[in-house]
């Protein structure tokens, strides 16, 4: 209910918030936000351009160009088109910080991404695994602060608290 209010607001253009969808790994966050993401590509009018982006693969899509600069997939023509859509939605992120053994803290660099994403935007919903202690100890304030615009001033934040992993498969 909370996330079919939150996507109506989203239909308004000058609705200027982020949403944050936090929970358990296999509980549906990204399925609420591909949910959200349709519902207000459907139904907005004039139309918009909607983006669903699994943060490790743009890191990855990215990080392949380098072998590539006249590729598509460049860091600049990534950070210039997610800054541009409409609605955004950054999947999994803190994903590409956590899988790491040493240091859970984000790179430099793919802090620098998300930070030049987040820094174009006013409207992304982001899904996370992390609560917002554990991302304050992967990323840096300036790029939390973009992360939460909007966030606790217009009730943003939807946690999934006892769900189970759907994708568990018990034998």
């Amino acid at each position: 209910k909370k996330a079919k209010q939150i996507a109506y607001k989203y239909m308004d253009r000058n609705y200027q918030a982020n949403t944050i969808i936090t929970g358990n790994p296999g509980v549906g966050k990204s399925h609420l936000a591909i949910s959200m993401l349709k519902g207000v590509n459907d139904h907005i009018k004039p139309n918009a351009s909607c983006l669903f982006v699994s943060v490790n693969e743009l890191l990855r899509l990215i990080k392949d160009s380098f072998n590539h600069p006249d590729g598509y997939y460049t860091e600049s023509r990534m950070v210039d088109l997610l800054g541009k859509v409409s609605l955004l939605v950054l999947d999994d992120l803190g994903s590409e910080a956590s899988f790491k053994r040493d240091n859970r803290e984000a790179s430099e660099y793919v802090q620098q991404v998300l930070f030049g994403v987040l820094n174009k935007r006013n409207r992304t919903i982001i899904t996370t695994n992390l609560n917002s202690d554990e991302l304050s100890k992967i990323y840096n304030p300036k790029l939390l602060s973009r992360m939460y615009k909007g966030v606790m001033k217009n009730d943003g934040i939807i946690k999934f608290k006892e769900t189970q992993d759907k994708r568990m498969a018990i034998f």
